[in-house]
C-alpha cells in the first residue's frame, strides 16, 4: 500500500501544500528501532530497552536551516510528530508517532546533481525522552477503527 509521511516539528514549518499537512515537512522515509538485551531464559525485569535515535530522510527545504540549527545548539523542542498516511482515495492517516522532549542529534545532508533527484535529500535524527504510537486500523469499507495504542518514556525506561 502506497503512503504518504509527513512530520511536524514544533517551531519548525516546512513546505507541504498537503491539505491535511499545511507547513509541515513531507518524508520520503523513515527508520527506529527498540531492542531488549534480555534472553528468552531469563526473566523480565529490570533490563533497560534500548530505543535508536528516529530518523527521517526529506527533501531540501525551508526547514533545513532551522533543523541544523536546532542540532547545533541542542535546544530541546517540545514535540516532533510523524503521520503516515494512505497516499490514495482520501488519504486517511493510520500510523502517528508523537515524540517528546526532542534534540535534532543529527543533520546529513547530500545528493549528487547526476542522481535524478528533484533536489538534495537530507536525513534527520531526533533523539527524545517519550514516545507515543496509534495506529489506526482501518476495516474494508474504508472505515477506521478505534486505534491501538502505546507509549515509552525513555528516561524513566516504563510505559506510558
Amino acid at each position: 500500500m502506497p503512503f504518504d509521511s509527513f512530520l511536524k516539528v514544533a517551531t519548525v514549518p516546512g513546505e507541504s501544500t498537503d491539505d491535511k499537512h499545511p507547513e509541515w515537512i513531507e518524508v520520503l522515509s523513515y527508520t527506529w528501532a527498540s531492542s531488549h538485551a534480555q534472553s528468552a531464559t531469563e526473566e523480565g525485569g529490570g533490563q533497560r530497552v534500548e530505543i535508536s535515535d528516529f530518523s527521517v530522510v526529506k527533501q531540501l527545504d525551508k526547514a533545513s536551516p532551522r533543523l541544523f540549527l536546532l542540532c547545533a545548539t541542542g535546544e530541546t523542542i517540545a514535540d516532533a510528530t510523524l503521520e503516515i498516511c494512505k497516499a490514495a482515495g482520501e488519504k486517511q492517516k493510520f500510523m502517528t508517532y508523537k515524540m517528546s522532549g526532542v534534540l535534532v542529534v543529527s543533520v546529513k545532508p547530500g545528493g549528487s546533481g547526476k542522481s535524478g533527484d528533484a533536489l538534495p535529500l537530507e536525513e534527520i535524527s531526533f533523539r527524545f525522552s517519550k514516545i507515543e504510537l496509534e495506529y489506526i486500523p482501518i476495516d474494508k469499507m474504508g472505515k477506521p477503527q478505534p486505534p491501538v495504542l502505546a507509549g515509552w518514556d525513555v528516561a524513566k525506561n516504563t510505559k506510558i
